[in-house]
Parts: C-alpha cells; sequence; structure tokens
C-alpha cells in the first residue's frame, strides 16, 4: 500500500511483460488493493487465463477498477446463466441507476452458504458506496437470504437510509433478536 506511483507504473509494465503464470499471479497482488494507474484491457484477458491462480487474482484486480470496459465485463459475468460468485464486486465502481434489479440474478441461483455471504457482502457493499442506487427490492432480498446478523444488519440501515422500509419489516426488526438490529429501526 505503500509503494509510489512510479513504483506501481514499473510494477504494471513488469506485468504485461511477464510470461510465467507464478509471476503473473504475484505482480497482480500488487492491485488486489487499488486501481492499476492506468487500466488496460489485457487486465479482463487475465480473467481467462489458464492458470487458476492468474486469473483469482485478476478477478480481484479488476474489480478495483472504474472503467466502462470493467462495467462491459460485469454486464457479460451478470448474463451467465449461473453468474459467478464475484460478479457484484466488478460493479462495485462500476454502477449505474437500475443495476440493482439486474443484480438479483447473482443472488438467485443456489449458493453455498459461504458463496451466499460473499455476494451478499459485495451487493451490500454495491449499494452503500453508490449514493445514487435504491436498497428497495435487493435490500429486501439480501435482508431475507442473508445467512448472517452483520448483513442482516446492514441491509437494514441501507434500506432504512434509503427510506425504503416497509412496515412489515419495521415491525420484525423490533422483535428482531440482535441490538444493532433493533436499534436501527427504534426511530421509524
Amino acid at each position: 500500500m505503500n509503494a509510489t506511483p512510479e513504483q506501481l507504473n514499473e510494477i504494471t509494465r513488469s506485468l504485461w511483460n511477464a510470461t510465467e503464470a507464478t509471476s503473473v499471479a504475484c505482480l497482480l497482488r500488487v492491485f488486489s488493493n487499488r486501481p492499476l494507474p492506468e487500466f488496460d484491457a489485457r487486465l479482463i484477458e487475465l480473467a481467462w487465463h489458464a492458470d487458476d491462480s492468474v486469473q483469482r487474482r485478476a478477478r480481484i484486480a479488476i474489480a478495483k477498477n472504474s472503467h466502462p470496459l470493467v462495467r462491459e465485463f460485469a454486464l457479460q459475468e451478470l448474463m451467465q446463466e449461473e453468474p459467478p460468485t464475484d460478479v457484484g464486486s466488478f460493479f462495485i465502481r462500476n454502477f449505474e441507476p437500475g443495476d440493482e434489479r439486474r443484480l438479483l440474478s447473482a443472488i438467485a441461483q443456489p449458493l453455498t452458504p459461504d458463496d451466499r455471504h460473499s455476494v451478499i457482502t459485495d451487493l451490500l457493499e454495491v449499494l452503500d458506496l453508490n449514493a445514487n442506487s435504491t436498497s428497495a427490492e435487493l435490500g429486501l432480498v439480501i435482508y431475507g437470504e442473508s445467512p448472517c446478523a452483520v448483513c442482516r444488519a446492514n441491509a437494514v440501515r441501507l434500506l432504512v437510509r434509503d427510506q425504503a422500509t416497509p412496515d412489515w419489516l419495521l415491525e420484525e426488526c423490533r422483535d428482531d433478536c440482535e441490538d444493532e438490529i433493533r436499534k436501527l429501526v427504534d426511530s421509524n
């Protein structure tokens, strides 16, 4: 996290010149918490690399970038019969109004409990970080599908923030076993 812009540019040049999968994966790791200095479509190509580690690291790095090509990639991923569990992460920085409805397909598919939690975490971040989103429908689905109290509380927080909490949910939350959820609706 302390690399200078010059160092990041050098790492990026090394990434595009690397040929060994292990090296590519290691270089991609630098971009697991920050965007590329300048987005390059070759990053998306790495999402289909033969090496699983490169694919995984490339997908994590793609999600850190805001760019029309990332949005296009995200929409393509979402159109798959069973969207990948990381699809929501691509919308965090590439969200447009109306995407909430599209993202329902990411949670509607059969998922393991761990994958469902991962999807929900990304979708909550999409709603939270995009002020032009509306939490109403997606927030209610997240609340109902969430396997953890923290995510349910975050869904309620977003619904309350957007003044989209239906009366039945306010009533249910007033009797929730979690203090945090009860506190969120006490003023409503």
